[in-house]
């Protein structure tokens, strides 16, 4: 295994990023995570996040793109919520389909792509934790809380979770 350093240089960084050798682009995507974004690092945490042949290396980028706590001005991609819906609805990993609906679940601003992707794992996932997190998604969406209780809102909730997954 090589041993791992942490590059001085942005353009390093990003060039390790596309490395052969899992490891170190795996360690890349985590050094990424806490730079300020550029349109290069934009650019290439989306490549990793989409095309990487290692899931972990894909979750990290998706992370390191998406989060706004991680960063030193809080500022991330421009596209969050395209680069999400794509690793949920098309990520060949199980584990990096839940990080996306984990993330898309509870931190979305209303965009329609999200509600589709959500539709579209409910409608074809194979997988049962996956369509979980989609009926959850969906029936909030469908029965807002508002200023509803917790007790007198979740019964109808719950129903409206079943009635997605059965359909």
């Amino acid at each position: 295994m090589p041993e791992l350093r942490v590059p001085s240089d942005l353009d390093e960084l990003l060039e390790q990023l596309r490395s052969p050798l899992q490891p170190e682009r795996l360690a890349a995507a985590r050094l990424l995570d806490d730079i300020a974004q550029t349109p290069e690092v934009e650019r290439a945490l989306t490549d990793a996040g989409m095309s990487d042949p290692d899931p972990m290396v894909r979750k990290w980028s998706l992370h390191a793109l998406v989060c706004t706590h991680c960063k030193p001005d809080g500022v991330c991609t421009t596209d969050v919520v395209g680069v999400l819906v794509h690793a949920l609805v098309n990520d060949r990993s199980a584990k990096v389909r839940k990080f996306a609906a984990g993330l898309l679940m509870w931190n979305h601003d209303g965009d329609p792509r999200i509600e589709a992707a959500f539709r579209t794992v409910l409608a074809s996932s194979p997988q049962k934790l996956l369509r979980e997190r989609a009926a959850i998604f969906l029936a909030s969406r469908d029965l807002p809380r508002g200023e509803r209780a917790h007790r007198e809102w979740a019964p109808e909730w719950k129903r409206r979770i079943e009635e997605l997954l059965a359909s």
